[in-house]
């Protein structure tokens, strides 16, 4: 619905006091950027992925973009670097690495709302450290709406939603919701239980 592929039966939503609605649709998507659960990736080298999300973008700019999305160090590393050919889907490239190229993309963009789609759930906790300082750098000056499982992606969030069953159950800042001990804090002492099971720290 943020990105207008559906419109409110009830209700409206309002960017910066205006009903979406109103506004250019073409105009209005430009300013948004997504990161979704799978990447996906054309056919092309990394630096033409990446430079989808500004075409008009100089080599530096990606480069940069790239930096900030901790995906530069594993770029230079390819025998051909950011001239490496991906594959059909990102094929030749880890799941990580194509979610750093992803964010890279986004970073290049520069969107004013940016949706996060379980930006880290298929990935391993190394990978899922590296993902979350380019998070870092990706949401800072934007309004940003992650959808997550893992906990540990939203610790920073300034509200939170509990969703259960289609309905928003809980409200809050992760503080205030670890101190009411509802369905938050028992998600988190129920992930935490499992990280400390098989070795991760905690959420």
């Amino acid at each position: 619905m943020v990105s207008r592929f559906y419109e409110p039966d009830q209700g409206q939503i309002v960017i910066d006091g205006v009903d979406y609605r109103e506004l250019d649709l073409r105009s209005y998507r430009n300013q948004i950027g997504i990161v979704l659960q799978e990447p996906f990736l054309f056919a092309g080298t990394i630096a033409e992925n990446i430079k989808y999300g500004n075409p008009e973008a100089s080599f530096e700019e990606v480069v940069a973009a790239a930096r900030a999305a901790n995906a530069h160090d594993f770029i230079l590393d390819k025998s051909d670097g950011y001239d490496t050919v991906v594959g059909e889907r990102g094929a030749k490239l880890s799941g990580g690495q194509k979610q750093r190229i992803s964010i890279a993309r986004a970073i290049l963009h520069d969107p004013k709302i940016l949706i996060l789609d379980e930006a880290t759930s298929s990935v391993d906790v190394e990978t899922e450290r590296k993902i979350q300082e380019a998070i870092l750098n990706l949401v800072k000056g934007r309004t940003t709406f992650a959808i997550a499982h893992r906990l540990s992606t939203l610790r920073n969030a300034d509200r939170l939603f509990v969703m259960d069953r289609g309905k928003v159950v809980e409200e809050g800042t992760h503080e205030e919701l670890m101190e009411k001990k509802g369905k938050f804090y028992d998600l988190v002492q129920t992930q935490s239980a499992v990280n400390e099971i098989i070795g991760i720290g905690a959420v």
